[in-house]
């Protein structure tokens, strides 16, 4: 699907700094060199904070924040692995690895950590010839509030689930979902997919705060209606592809 490649600049455009996205253009900053100047971690790191810093309010999230380098590193020697053209098990991997609770987490951050990893790094593999050629397909799609809503799953929280059966069971009936709209890449289909579940769920924040503070909300819609449709317009745009 071509139009993956819009959603994926997009993200890649708002999710990286001005200063590294000349640097990967440029081909002055290696992907992997376990520094903090390299693009993996640069990667890494923002999966960190998008997974784990959303406990950093919680009790437990100081030993977590003590374990950080064990915890990348694991990341980090799959990688490794995959660069040095050894055989992976990409399945299997995921799932030892989000079973693994010697550092305190849980299913729902493991995996939120690993496919928000694998995201940003999808969206500068052609500027690295090492990964570029490992199959993104295997990926899974990163589970948090707006894709579980999206799909159905409203009574899940994606940093609850601790069951990977669980885990896996979501991730193939979401797949099952996309294929309905010709997208076969679960990690594609996060592209697509979560910023319209943002932009519609932050449009019906707003509209519910603006209803309390004028006690109106059919007024509330009439007066922003114009916006609303668009939105809504936008989200339909991937029943249509």
């Amino acid at each position: 699907m071509n139009e993956i490649k819009k959603y994926v600049k997009t993200f890649y455009e708002q999710a990286f700094s001005k200063e590294i996205k000349q640097k990967i253009e440029n081909h002055k900053i290696d992907f992997m060199n376990h520094s903090d100047r390299d693009v993996l971690s640069y990667c890494i790191n923002k999966a960190w904070v998008d997974a784990v810093m959303y406990e950093r309010m919680q009790p437990s999230y100081k030993d977590k924040s003590d374990n950080k380098d064990q915890i990348v590193g694991i990341i980090y020697k799959f990688f490794e692995n995959v660069i040095a053209g050894k055989q992976v098990n990409y399945s299997k991997w995921h799932r030892d690895t989000c079973e693994n609770n010697m550092y305190g987490m849980s299913v729902g951050l493991w995996q939120k950590l690993i496919n928000m990893t694998f995201k940003y790094v999808y969206c500068v593999r052609e500027y690295y010839s090492e990964i570029s050629a490992f199959d993104f397909e295997q990926c899974h799609i990163p589970l948090d509030s707006y894709i579980l809503d999206w799909f159905g799953f409203n009574d899940k929280k994606w940093n609850k689930i601790a069951d990977y059966d669980e885990y896996i069971t979501i991730q193939r009936s979401i797949k099952e979902a996309l294929k309905k709209q010709d997208i076969n890449s679960l990690l594609e289909g996060d592209f697509i997919v979560w910023e319209q579940s943002k932009a519609i769920k932050t449009a019906n924040e707003i509209i519910k705060g603006l209803a309390y503070l004028v006690e109106d909300k059919e007024r509330v819609k009439f007066l922003f209606r114009e916006d609303i449709d668009m939105i809504h317009v936008l989200a339909s745009e991937l029943d249509n592809d």
